[in-house]
C-alpha cells in the first residue's frame, strides 16, 4: 500500500498541519515503501474497482517499458565492453602504421640515394652513345 507523506507540513506546529492536511492531496508524494508495483496495484485496484481497466493498462505499459529501457541497457553495455575490447588493437595498430610509415620512409630515402647513381651512368652511358 502507498503510504502518503506532507512534506509541506514537515516541522510545523500541529494546526498548521490540520490546515494543510485539509487542502488536497495534490501537496502529498508517496513515500516509497518496500515491495513489488503490482502489490501496489492490486491494494490500489481492492479499494477502488472501478480502476481496474486503465491499472492494468498502466501496468503493461510500465512493464513494457522495463523490458525495453533492460533491454537498451543491456545492448549499451555490450557495446561499451566491445568497443574496450576494440580499443586495445586500435592502439596496437596505429603504433605499429606509424612505425611501418617511418620504415617506408627510410627505405624511400635509401632508395633514392641509389637511385642518383644509377641515373648518373644511365645518362652518362646514353651520352657515349649518342
Amino acid at each position: 500500500m502507498i503510504r502518503w507523506h506532507n512534506h509541506r507540513t514537515q516541522g510545523r506546529s500541529d494546526i498548521h498541519r490540520e490546515k494543510t492536511k485539509k487542502i488536497t492531496n495534490t501537496a502529498q508524494i508517496p513515500v516509497s515503501t518496500p515491495g513489488a508495483l503490482t502489490a501496489e496495484f492490486m491494494e490500489l485496484l481492492r479499494q477502488n474497482e472501478t480502476l481496474t481497466t486503465p491499472a492494468l493498462k498502466l501496468l503493461d505499459l510500465h512493464f513494457c517499458l522495463w523490458e525495453c529501457y533492460v533491454a537498451k541497457t543491456a545492448e549499451k553495455w555490450r557495446l561499451e565492453h566491445e568497443q574496450r575490447q576494440l580499443q586495445e588493437p586500435n592502439e596496437w595498430l596505429a603504433n605499429n602504421s606509424d612505425i611501418l610509415l617511418q620504415l617506408c620512409d627510410e627505405q624511400a630515402l635509401v632508395l633514392r640515394d641509389r637511385r642518383q647513381p644509377v641515373q648518373i651512368r644511365y645518362n652518362g652511358v646514353q651520352a657515349s652513345d649518342a
